[in-house]
C-alpha cells in the first residue's frame, strides 16, 4: 500500500480528480491502520480509470 501511495502523491502521471484524492485518503487510511486494503484498492482503481491511465492485464 505505501507504494501505491507514493504513486498517488508523487508520481501521478495526469491531473487529479475527485477520485485520485479519494484514493489518496483511502490508501493513507490503509497506512495508518484506519481503512481495510480492499477499499484503498478500489479506489485507486477508480482514480486511474478516471485519469484515463488504467492498463488491464489477464490475471
Amino acid at each position: 500500500m505505501a507504494q501505491a501511495a507514493d504513486i498517488l502523491m508523487n508520481r501521478w502521471p495526469a491531473k487529479t480528480g475527485r477520485y485520485h484524492v479519494a484514493a489518496r485518503k483511502a490508501c493513507l487510511g490503509v497506512l495508518e491502520g484506519l481503512k481495510e486494503a480492499h477499499y484503498a484498492r478500489a479506489a485507486f482503481v477508480n482514480a486511474a480509470i478516471e485519469a484515463d491511465i488504467l492498463v488491464e492485464r489477464d490475471a
